[in-house]
């Protein structure tokens, strides 16, 4: 039977928090007691013991968030592979691959669709890069289409 996540969290703080009882419980043990011959058995099985549970509630801890961490980290895989098989099953007649590199005409600029400088502008004038060199814009400064599309 499996543990949920809430189930295993409490059954480590569990072993953690018997720990430090058990570190505490072999130091009342040798507090008790006048000579050191008779206060080592007690430091040594409290402090054994209070640190292999801490370390066991540390331990189920840190797998149970490798294990949320690695599923999460899956689920985004998985949805990232699906986009990209969604975008590469283009149609072959589809005039996205036919047009060539797009770029966008500002008012005296052109830009990579892409570009920051362009969000909430609304809907400007595609253009192919053959078709700037007759308009007279400037590339863009910040986006530099024409090193990205060279």
């Amino acid at each position: 039977m499996r543990n949920g996540p809430m189930e295993t969290r409490n059954i480590a703080m569990g072993l953690i928090l018997s720990g430090f009882g058990v570190l505490a419980l072999g130091w009342y043990g040798a507090a008790r007691i006048d000579y050191v011959q008779g206060q080592v058995p007690y430091l040594i099985s409290g402090g054994l013991g209070g640190i292999g549970l801490m370390g066991a509630g540390f331990t189920l801890l840190l797998v149970q968030e490798s294990r949320r961490r690695r599923r999460d980290l899956s689920a985004h895989m998985d949805r990232l592979i699906e986009t990209l098989e969604r975008r590469s099953t283009t149609p072959a007649d589809s005039p996205m691959l036919h047009r060539g590199p797009q770029i966008v005409a500002g008012t005296s600029v052109y830009h990579l669709p892409t570009c920051r400088l362009l969000e909430g502008r609304g809907e400007l004038p595609e253009l192919s890069l053959g078709d700037v060199s007759e308009t007279g814009l400037t590339p863009c400064r910040v986006c530099r289409p024409t090193a990205t599309l060279n």
